[in-house]
């Protein structure tokens, strides 16, 4: 790398914390800046007061609330993870665009004063995943406007439809627009010609070679089952119902759930062979990965879960493990390695069939090797040299 490089001052307005229990493309993408000897600012969308009545949110944000400042991540890298006076959500009181304007002006501590204060209301890049966060376009500085599109937004339940809108003008204003899956690609695509197709991927280096027997819950060291394991937030999007059916139907199976839980799963309570453990230190991950004999994906097939490039597919076939995955569209899509299914039949016979792999492991790494998250930052770093004057 160039020593000479000036730093780049990059705002990166994002859905979630830093530290929030799951590490997403951002989150990588954000590594990746600071290793490129870049100034990081990581603004999470304000949290209100409803976020205190959904299980594990409360204590995430409250974790990462300081009513004066951002917390300090390491050196060049702040987070700050603001409360809003003023929610903008799917409620009728607070579902019109201007909402999403007041969100972010009346907030403790004020966005916009910290901003200034950190010498982040102008930057070289302002970097959006989240188009509710499309005001910071309207106050802040920069030379070069980036969307990453990584959801259909509109299409959770918590979210103002006008969202949409809002994403319009978005995708018209930004100088970088990225899509995560072949969906939204086509979408987006509607708006402008020029989105980049940008799927999610996987940090192999630390999933192929990170093995740390310590870190491992008891259920992974009593192994007296083989281990379905699925790893990530448990939404709106989980098919709790066809795991249930799953798992009674598989008694001989041990099916193991770590992430943050973010939706009702009481139809699980009370099966001896479904385990929650919730969130676990990122580190202990491909361990985990590694001990279990499957990765399983047990989503619902919707509109929603179409355009979604999961992490996990690429994260599980990194540690060589089996992958059962629904038939969504950007998973048929990239033509992996995984048993596909759609309904609780097949994903049961996809489920036998991955655990019958043994050491058999076709195509996996390569798959993972193809799909890592260091390819899709040099489709940054070109897109983003190519348009400006700076080196990113």
């Amino acid at each position: 790398m160039d020593k000479m490089k000036k730093p780049l001052k990059i705002l990166m307005g994002e859905n979630l914390v830093w530290n929030c229990g799951v590490k997403v493309g951002s989150h990588h993408y954000g590594e990746f800046f600071l290793k490129n000897q870049n100034r990081i600012f990581w603004l999470a969308l304000p949290w209100n007061i409803f976020h205190l009545l959904v299980k594990g949110k409360k204590e995430e944000r409250i974790k990462h609330w300081k009513w004066n400042r951002p917390i300090r991540i390491k050196e060049d890298f702040y987070c700050l993870s603001p409360f809003t006076l003023l929610p903008y959500r799917n409620n009728f009181l607070v579902r019109g665009m201007i909402f999403a304007d007041l969100a972010l002006k009346f907030t403790i501590p004020n966005i916009y004063k910290i901003l200034k204060i950190y010498g982040f209301n102008e930057v070289d890049i302002l970097w959006i995943t989240d188009p509710r966060m499309f005001y910071l376009t309207t106050k802040i500085s920069y030379k070069a406007l980036i969307y990453r599109c990584v959801d259909d937004f509109a299409l959770f339940k918590d979210v103002s439809p006008s969202v949409s809108k809002l994403e319009n003008i978005l995708v018209k204003k930004s100088d970088i627009v990225f899509a995560t899956s072949f969906l939204l690609l086509e979408k987006l695509s509607k708006i402008r010609k020029d989105v980049i197709y940008l799927p999610n991927g996987v940090d192999n280096d630390f999933f192929a070679n990170s093995y740390h027997p310590n870190l491992l819950p008891k259920e992974f060291q009593e192994k007296n089952k083989p281990i379905a394991v699925y790893v990530g937030t448990v939404g709106d999007w989980f098919d709790v119902e066809l795991l249930s059916r799953a798992a009674r139907e598989l008694p001989e199976v041990k099916f193991i759930i770590v992430g943050p839980i973010r939706r009702n799963i009481d139809k699980l309570n009370g099966i001896p062979n479904v385990i929650s453990y919730g969130p676990m230190p990122y580190e202990s991950i491909p361990t985990i990965l590694k001990v279990a004999d499957v990765g399983i994906i047990p989503f619902k097939i919707n509109r929603l879960t179409d355009a979604v490039s999961p992490i996990k597919l690429f994260e599980y076939f990194s540690c060589g493990l089996p992958v059962v995955a629904p038939k969504v569209k950007e998973i048929m899509h990239l033509n992996s390695p995984a048993e596909l299914y759609e309904g609780v039949d097949e994903f049961i016979v996809g489920l036998k069939r991955a655990l019958s792999y043994g050491k058999e492991k076709p195509g996996f790494e390569d798959f993972a090797r193809k799909n890592s998250w260091k390819s899709r930052f040099e489709i940054i770093k070109k897109a983003y040299n190519f348009l400006s004057d700076g080196q990113l």
